[in-house]
Formats: C-alpha cells, sequence, structure tokens
C-alpha cells in the first residue's frame, strides 16, 4: 500500500511539473481595473513628489518605489513643459530606450505609457527571473492627448518580473506615468483542481491494478 501512495505521488509531482512548465507566459491588460483585480497592488507610484518648474533630474540611476530607472539620463517633465503632458512623468533625456530594473518579487508590472514629441510606436522587452519577452509594438498617444495603460502578470510557477527595456524609434520618448507593482492573489487555480484530480486518479488505478 506504501509503495501505491509513493508511486501516486510521484505521478502527481511529474504532471505539476510539467503543467506548471506549459503555464509559463505573460498575460497582457489593457484595463487598470481587470489588471488590479488579479493581485494586491503595493506600488503605484506617479512621480508627484517632485516640484519644480518644466523638468527635474532625480540622478543616474535612480530608485523609487521597486523600479531603479538605469536611464542615462532620468527626467521628472511636469505639465508646464511645452510637451503638453497633463501630469509628471518620467523620461529619458535622451529620448530612447527607457529602461529599468524591477527590484523584488513582484508578478504584476503595469504603467501609463505615453509618447512625448512625435507620436510614436514604442517596443517593450520584459525580462523574468524565468525568460524574456518580446511583447511587441505597443501603439501609444501623444501624451498631449492623454496616456494607455498596459498590464502584465507572469503567469509561469514562481516567475517574476525583473527589467523593462522600452525603445523606439523616429525621434520619439516614451513617457512613463503611475508605475505599478503587485503580487497575484493566492487563490485556488483551475491548475490545482486538474493536478488534485489527476494524482487521485493515478492513486485509484494503481490500487485497483494491485487487487487485480
Amino acid at each position: 500500500m506504501v509503495r501505491i501512495i509513493l508511486a501516486g505521488l510521484a505521478i502527481m509531482t511529474v504532471v505539476g511539473l510539467s503543467w506548471e512548465a506549459s503555464q509559463a507566459g505573460v498575460v497582457s491588460y489593457v484595463s487598470r481595473a481587470g489588471f488590479s483585480a488579479r493581485g494586491i497592488i503595493t506600488e503605484n507610484y506617479g512621480f508627484e513628489d517632485f516640484f519644480g518648474s518644466y523638468f527635474y533630474y532625480p540622478g543616474d540611476s535612480w530608485t523609487t518605489h521597486g523600479i531603479t530607472y538605469t536611464n542615462t539620463r532620468n527626467i521628472i517633465m511636469d505639465p508646464s513643459s511645452i510637451y503638453g503632458n497633463a501630469t509628471n512623468v518620467v523620461i529619458n533625456d535622451f529620448w530612447t530606450p527607457h529602461t529599468g530594473i524591477i527590484n523584488g518579487a513582484y508578478d504584476m508590472f503595469g504603467f501609463d505609457l505615453g509618447s512625448l514629441g512625435l507620436t510614436f510606436s514604442p517596443t517593450l522587452i520584459l525580462n523574468t527571473n524565468l525568460n524574456v519577452y518580446n511583447l511587441g509594438v505597443l501603439e501609444i498617444p501623444n501624451v498631449k492627448d492623454g496616456m494607455t495603460f498596459f498590464g502584465f502578470v507572469a503567469s509561469g510557477y514562481e516567475e517574476h518580473f525583473t527589467y523593462f527595456r522600452l525603445y523606439g524609434r523616429n525621434g520619439g520618448a516614451p513617457a512613463l506615468d503611475n508605475v505599478t507593482l503587485g503580487t497575484v492573489s493566492a487563490v485556488p487555480e483551475p491548475t490545482t483542481f486538474f493536478l488534485l484530480g489527476t494524482g487521485l486518479g493515478g492513486l485509484l488505478f494503481l490500487k485497483r491494478k494491485a487487487r487485480s
């Protein structure tokens, strides 16, 4: 009987590993409400604690609210700038790329994004502790017309974000606002019930085989 139980546990372990591996990836959200509903939001930073006229240089590199911005030259641009941004935004003084290290084990990462200057479409690269994801081209408006939300959830087993890179062409600059970090709520997933059912089924099969 002990051998049957051990064999069943082995089946559950193997199935569990293969199922989790198949689930690695990034889930994208275009609704901040839908994104926030996935878990607990820890940071939602909008750079509003900087006051000045036109722009402010916070440092190179610069760490705040869970992100180290590794641009060659970071700028906080306020609404008095000629570009028409409605709130404080962070950009790279050399326009592109815009890069950052995500500190901590966050599996939720989001931000509002617009184009400072010419309207353009930047490309986003997201690194996790397991993979590198090319999220492709992001369609964004000029900041004077508003900003677009982008949210991402790492869906792999114990996968979390570590780095991001935004870069573009044609003289546009990615402008970030409301940078958000969070952790997916620990609620039962469909995979949990799948693993339990598969494991119990394996145990039942082995028990019947032992009796025959």
